[in-house]
C-alpha cells in the first residue's frame, strides 16, 4: 500500500476500518515479515498492524549501548521512521497515538522505546520485547527525561543474561518510563535467551482489549 511518509511498510488485519493500531519494529538483521508472526494468534478483526522495513534490515549500525553520535544518521532517520508510521496511521486510518501500540524486539524494540521516552504522550500501549532505551549510560543519565505518557501501560521484557541486552539497562529504562508517569511491567526471565516470551503477546492482547 502506498503512502507519502517514506515509510516501506508490512500490513496485517483490519485495513478498511481498524480501531487500533500495532506498530511493531523488526530486529537487526531480520524482515518486518518476521516480527509479523509475533502477532498470528491474536484476533486482528479491528486491529491493523504495521511493520517497516529497516533499510538493509538494520536500523543503526552499532550496538544500542554506543554513543547516539556513533550511530548517526541512521539513528535519526530511524527514529523518523517512528514518527511517520504514527502519521500514517492517524492520516490514513483516523487513529491518533493513544489508539496506537508500539513495540518491537531487539534492535527494533530499542528504537520503540527510546522514541516512546523521548516523545512522551499518551499511546495504547509500549511492548518492548528485549530492548532498552540508547546511548551510553552518562547519555541515559544525563539526558532530561521531560513529560508524560500520562499513564500508558509499559511492558519489558528481557532475559537476564541476554548477551546483547544488559538487566541493568532494561531496569534503569523501567525507571525513566515510571518518571514518565507510564504504568511499567518489567520481567526479567531465566533461560529465555535473546526471544520474545508470551506474556509480551498476551500484553498486546490486553492492550488491544483495553
Amino acid at each position: 500500500m502506498p503512502n507519502d511518509l517514506s515509510v516501506d511498510l508490512v500490513f496485517r488485519g483490519n485495513t478498511n476500518n481498524p480501531n487500533k493500531a500495532i506498530i511493531l519494529f523488526h530486529g537487526r538483521g531480520s524482515m518486518a515479515e518476521n516480527i509479523l508472526s509475533i502477532v498470528d494468534r491474536i484476533d486482528l478483526s479491528e486491529v491493523i498492524v504495521l511493520a517497516p522495513r529497516a533499510h538493509g534490515n538494520t536500523w543503526y549500525p552499532y550496538r544500542f549501548l554506543e554513543p547516539r553520535s556513533k550511530n548517526e544518521p541512521f539513528l535519526t532517520e530511524a527514529l523518523d521512521t517512528v514518527r511517520n508510521s504514527l502519521q500514517i496511521c492517524e492520516k490514513k486510518y483516523g487513529l491518533s497515538p493513544d489508539q496506537v501500540i508500539l513495540g518491537g524486539f531487539s534492535q527494533g524494540a530499542c528504537l520503540a522505546a527510546d522514541y516512546a521516552a523521548r516523545h512522551p504522550q499518551k499511546y495504547a500501549g509500549l511492548c518492548i520485547m528485549s530492548g532498552g532505551l540508547i546511548g551510553e549510560d552518562n547519555e541515559i543519565e544525563s539526558y532530561e527525561w521531560q513529560g508524560s505518557l500520562e499513564g500508558t501501560t509499559v511492558y519489558l521484557g528481557c532475559d537476564e543474561n541476554d548477551p546483547h541486552i544488559p538487566a541493568s539497562r532494561v531496569q534503569r529504562s523501567a525507571t525513566i518510563f515510571e518518571q514518565l508517569e507510564a504504568v511499567t511491567t518489567l520481567r526479567l526471565y531465566r533461560g529465555m535467551g535473546h526471544a520474545v516470551n508470551p506474556d509480551a503477546i498476551n500484553f498486546l492482547e490486553s492492550c488491544i482489549e483495553r
